[in-house]
């Protein structure tokens, strides 16, 4: 819908065609009138002035918007000149329906931008920054806990790495150690397994579980790289299982379980009850 049409149908024109708008040589506008260099309020119209028609002067003021029917001067054609139709604020603007202010706001665009830069930079530059800041925090956010993350997987990696070094050089001492060692008959591998777990699994056989430091435990069927220790709910029962994936790692027959000392105070090292769960694949030992 071109303003034409919209004058039309608001009925702030005649009747006139199209042509007869062109051949009278008048068009429909939307003009903002300021105050100009030589004090006469006027506004512009696809690069013409646009001087208020005399009929008009006491109606159009300065710093206002009008919607105006725009006669071309017919001696030199280079300005027009405007005559009130309908001044456009608050509360035309909130009668018009949702094409017209379309339409209204595109012709505002095209003949005035440098009037409404200053208020839209103002209006959007203020949502824009508070959504760029918001995006920013975000970001960081995002970056911080990925950082985080990484940190801590690194963490776990690191420490992965040191109790596999711990356990590698415990191995070598001990193939150092069997090696200075006299030849003994070798036993079989299956005898050995089945010797151990006769001796786990069987009443009339002791499991030694010696705590020989705060946080330290020792035995001798800790013969596992790696373990999995778990706390009863009452602090008082330790459930040791072999596991390859084990986050406890064990050397020279030993594991160190930090905080210990903490959750039991130790006084003097000292032998500890301890038996076999077969269903649960590991040993309890009992802290009290």
């Amino acid at each position: 819908m071109d303003f034409n049409d919209f004058a039309r149908q608001n009925g702030f024109s005649d009747t006139l065609s199209e042509d007869d708008w062109t051949a009278y040589g008048r068009r429909q506008a939307i003009v903002t009138f300021e105050v100009d260099r030589r004090g006469n309020v006027s506004g512009k119209y696809k690069r013409l002035i646009v001087f208020r028609d005399h009929d008009s002067e006491n109606q159009i003021k300065a710093g206002e918007t009008w919607v105006c029917t725009l006669i071309q001067n017919p001696n030199s054609g280079n300005n027009y000149f405007a005559r009130a139709v309908q001044k456009v604020d608050s509360s035309f603007m909130f009668a018009l329906k949702k094409d017209q202010i379309v339409e209204i706001a595109a012709a505002l665009w095209k003949t005035c931008p440098d009037a409404l830069m200053p208020a839209l930079e103002d209006m959007y530059g203020e949502q824009n920054a508070a959504a760029t800041a918001k995006a920013v925090d975000e970001a960081v956010k995002t970056v911080k806990q990925t950082n985080a993350q990484l940190t801590a997987q690194v963490a776990e990696l690191m420490q992965t790495d040191l109790g596999n070094k711990k356990i590698i050089a415990s191995l070598e001492a001990r193939v150092k150690e069997a090696e200075a060692k006299p030849p003994v008959h070798a036993i079989p591998a299956s005898s050995v397994a089945s010797v151990r777990m006769m001796s786990l699994s069987n009443p009339q056989f002791d499991i030694c579980v010696r705590r020989e430091a705060p946080d330290t435990l020792s035995s001798p069927v800790f013969d596992q790289a790696r373990y999995f220790v778990h706390l009863s709910a009452d602090r008082r029962v330790l459930l040791v299982r072999p596991h390859l994936n084990g986050n406890v790692i064990c050397t020279d027959q030993t594991i160190v379980l930090a905080g210990l000392g903490m959750l039991v105070p130790f006084t003097a090292a000292c032998d500890l009850v301890c038996d076999y769960d077969a269903d649960l694949g590991g040993i309890r030992v009992y802290l009290k």
